[in-house]
């Protein structure tokens, strides 16, 4: 998801492991219900960064932004919870979403 959401332009890298926030990622966020305040430069890179994610061996977006794009896909029932781990599934729902927004296609 990372990926693509750099692809679509909605990313950017912004110094020493962090992202910025296009114009055009902060209208697709708010779409979304997520507000993208521009963060202070002290705070920038626990805005948005890159984190490896330990199971996939690339990384995911981190950061409060992260943060709250992981929360919203909750409530939009695009990611749902597995019993007992902290792992999540994405939702037919969720791919549909994906695809649709993001052009992500899943095998």
């Amino acid at each position: 998801m990372l990926n693509a959401l750099q692809a679509n332009g909605y990313l950017e890298p912004s110094g020493d492991k962090a992202f910025a926030v296009t114009q055009a990622g902060r209208a697709w966020f708010e779409t979304l219900g997520i507000p993208v305040h521009k963060p202070s430069s002290r705070s920038s890179s626990k805005f948005a960064r890159p984190c490896l994610d330990w199971t996939e061996r690339r990384p995911h977006l981190a950061g409060t932004l992260g943060v709250s794009l992981y929360r919203r896909m909750l409530e939009l029932g695009w990611v749902a919870p597995i019993a007992g781990t902290r792992a999540v599934r994405l939702t037919f729902k969720g791919k549909q979403e994906l695809l649709k927004q993001l052009k992500l296609k899943f095998a």
